[in-house]
């Protein structure tokens, strides 16, 4: 079969200089527009642990307060669930990667959010920087590749939420364009002729993909996915795989011991799951969403939308109390297949309306969200539209691909995609959610399907 990438004729040396300081320079440029966003987006003189940011932020700043002054894990006693203890601590409502970095960085720079948001946004910004100039070893990227990284990298959407504190996609933007770098080598076999750099990218990979679920329970699938490919590609050697095994069944074994140690139950993932998985799937979701917020189903009384209607909603955020973390969530997993199996018709229906903001929508959702302007709100589309074309690119070229024989990039890339885009849209999705996936589509449209570092015998003086 003939190479699946023609390569370029040689571009002039300060062209080709130019572009890969203008390639590893991207997320060192991004720093300044972030700290202009995290500037504008929290009081000067706010803490961490101030009252009115533990409000914005979603359940973490608790498990960050006790790492930080207790040296342990858990969130006493404010948690998202109502216990039949108010004293009573939670374990596993959030996966630790958040919570850990934000403890660990404040002991650096301190309590304040400004300078913790500054720290993380460094911190994530050379991490991406350095595998961007690995992947330039290997990788001559055109002039209208690069204007297509910048354009996806500083898009409104991926700036507010890189700079972001509040959530998982403050960290994840930055995690998964690593990982998608860092991927490449395992999906495109040609992409570099170091055994060493592709073996340590692989490795690199799993790594990421395991603390990106760690992060947020969503990306599972992607780090079966990368598993998968990482333990079946044949030029990677054994020891390597059974370091990728290691790699992680070692933070799961950890995860898992200590939800048996502090809860009594054997857990692998998140107590904080089978509530959204019934955010999914009942009636009154499927009623206001995407419009409204899904986590109002639990604890409003009605909602009105945008077209007068009023929505009554049921409290059952406060109906009962729970004996523990995971009979909370067990209460609303059972509740969400119970709703399922009883109403198919309405799931296949509502499981469309996710498919579609998870793959199509380019409106801000959901509509109850902090308002901004007009201009704000067409840069926002404007981007979300070009972002998604270029998602839709990924999936034509890698068809594409596919029919002209070149299967394993088309395969890999699109199952990849796949595991990514399946929680959102089987539970559901919100703008936020899919960002960096849209991210991780356009690397991979870059990467998989451009030509190389060289040719000929220049590729084969490639260390």
């Amino acid at each position: 079969m003939t190479d699946s990438h023609d390569v370029r004729a040689p571009q002039p040396p300060w062209l080709r200089w130019l572009l890969v300081l203008l390639t590893i320079g991207m997320p060192i440029v991004s720093i300044f527009p972030k700290y202009l966003l995290i500037k504008h987006s929290y009081p000067a003189e706010e803490k961490i642990f101030d009252p009115q940011f533990a409000d914005r932020q979603l359940g973490f700043i608790g498990y960050t307060e006790s790492l930080v002054r207790e040296d342990r894990f858990r969130t006493c006693p404010v948690s998202p669930y109502v216990s039949c203890d108010p004293k009573a601590c939670a374990y596993a409502t959030r996966m630790p990667v958040v919570p850990w970095l934000i403890a660990d960085l404040s002991q650096v720079v301190g309590f304040g959010t400004i300078n913790v948001a500054i720290a993380k946004v460094i911190l994530t910004s050379l991490l991406a920087s350095i595998f961007l100039a690995i992947l330039s070893l290997d990788l001559r990227l055109s002039v209208g590749r690069v204007i297509l990284l910048y354009a996806l990298y500083f898009g409104p959407q991926v700036l507010k939420h890189a700079a972001s504190l509040e959530y998982e996609e403050g960290v994840l933007v930055d995690l998964i364009f690593c990982f998608t770098i860092a991927v490449s080598y395992l999906i495109r076999q040609d992409l570099t002729v170091s055994t060493r750099r592709r073996n340590l990218m692989a490795l690199a990979a799993v790594v990421l993909a395991c603390i990106m679920y760690f992060a947020k329970t969503t990306m599972l699938p992607v780090l079966i996915v990368t598993l998968a490919l990482a333990l079946t590609h044949r030029r990677f050697p054994w020891p390597w795989k059974v370091a990728s095994a290691a790699m992680v069944l070692l933070p799961f074994a950890l995860w898992g011991y200590h939800n048996l140690k502090d809860t009594g139950d054997l857990q692998f993932s998140s107590s904080w799951n089978g509530e959204n998985l019934y955010r999914g799937y009942n009636s009154s979701s499927m009623a206001i969403y995407p419009e409204i917020n899904l986590s109002r189903v639990l604890d409003t009384g009605s909602v009105t939308l945008a077209d007068g209607s009023v929505v009554a909603l049921e409290d059952t955020a406060h109906q009962t109390c729970y004996g523990s973390e995971w009979e909370w969530n067990d209460h609303y997993a059972s509740a969400a297949f119970a709703w399922l199996l009883a109403h198919p018709a309405s799931a296949a229906w509502f499981m469309l309306k996710k498919a579609w903001v998870a793959l199509v929508e380019v409106r801000h959702t959901p509509g109850d969200a902090t308002p901004v302007s007009r201009v704000v709100t067409a840069a926002m589309v404007t981007w979300m539209t070009f972002a998604r074309c270029v998602s839709a690119a990924f999936v034509i070229v890698a068809l594409r691909r596919f029919m002209q024989g070149h299967r394993r990039e088309a395969v890999w890339g699109l199952l990849l995609m796949a595991a990514a885009y399946s929680p959102f849209v089987s539970v559901f999705a919100y703008q936020r959610h899919v960002i960096p996936l849209l991210l991780m589509a356009g690397a991979l449209l870059v990467i998989l399907f451009q030509d190389r570092a060289g040719s000929g015998a220049q590729r084969l003086q490639v260390v």
